[in-house]
């Protein structure tokens, strides 16, 4: 298991995320379009001489395109701008999103929900052909009853974002004695402080990645020939880039110092200029391992 072992600055009691952060809860809910089959899984266990424990079927009840553009888009929404953007909180599925970002991030997520919807209405527009379709394909594994009624479906795609404060410790205002109250402003006060280490690490651990991918994509082959470089992955690291400012909850000067030191490397800098200029190929990657030794000190 690899130990990351950060020598960052100790994080004050008194930094609060109150108006430099919020959270932020986004659920998605959609239907699978897949179903167990017990019949046919029992089926293959007498076929095969298996046992019955050993065997699972599974059908996709729906094949169309229009079906699988919205799980995509989910996923990308997720991985590539959710995650992006936002830094863990807790284990409940919050994620921490600076004040600085939040005003990007809210108008983009709400195009995200509206792409989301477009798919939905599209998928339920061709659904009663999809199960026609199913139904040729499925063959004898087909069960109509299996697929929801249009107006079922509909209850079954959600899409929900919500931003909420962070607390703090003084909003306990329950009614418990004051020996009580300390005693979980202090246990709460240990999961604030933790959690926000925890997102600060995430920061420094994603940048050690990328950096370290980008460098050695900039590196030649022994042949001399150059490996493939895609814009995504400069997009990435601008995008660490920019949480290191907006991201630096406790003023850590190292973090501070490689914000502009990143954010001076890439300005203006381009695929296409790494793609076709040799020297500016080794001139960035001698700034990005130098940049990696700077980071702070990981254990592997």
């Amino acid at each position: 298991m690899t130990e990351l072992n950060f020598n960052t600055p100790d994080i004050q009691t008194d930094v609060s995320l109150a108006t430099s952060a919020c959270l932020v809860s986004w659920n998605v809910s959609s239907w699978s379009g897949r179903k167990k089959d017990s019949k046919a899984a029992d089926s293959l266990s007498v076929a095969t001489g298996a046992r019955s424990k050993a065997v699972s079927v599974h059908k996709k009840l729906i094949t169309l395109p229009e079906f699988e553009a919205i799980g995509k888009h989910v996923g990308w929404v997720r991985n590539n701008f959710h995650y992006s953007k936002t830094l863990p909180w807790s284990d409940t599925g919050l994620r921490l999103l600076a004040t600085e970002e939040l005003f990007e991030y809210k108008p983009q997520m709400e195009e995200h929900q509206q792409e989301f919807d477009r798919l939905v209405s599209e998928f339920f527009s061709v659904y009663l052909d999809a199960i026609n379709r199913g139904r040729n394909e499925l063959g004898t594994l087909f069960d109509e009853t299996q697929y929801p009624t249009l107006d079922e479906l509909v209850g079954k795609f959600s899409w929900r974002t919500t931003f909420i404060p962070v607390p703090t410790s003084n909003d306990f205002r329950i009614d418990v004695s004051q020996v009580q109250k300390d005693t979980l402003a202090s246990e709460y006060e240990d999961f604030y402080q933790a959690e926000m280490k925890r997102a600060m690490d995430t920061v420094w651990v994603d940048l050690h990645t990328s950096l370290v991918e980008l460098s050695q994509k900039l590196d030649f082959e022994a042949s001399g020939k150059k490996n493939k470089l895609f814009a995504s992955r400069l997009d990435t690291i601008r995008q660490l880039t920019r949480l290191l400012g907006s991201c630096n909850f406790t003023n850590d000067p190292k973090m501070a110092t490689m914000q502009r030191k990143l954010a001076s490397a890439f300005d203006g800098l381009t695929v296409e200029q790494l793609r076709h200029s040799d020297s500016l190929r080794v001139e960035t990657k001698a700034e990005l391992d130098d940049a990696i030794r700077q980071l702070p000190s990981l254990d592997f």
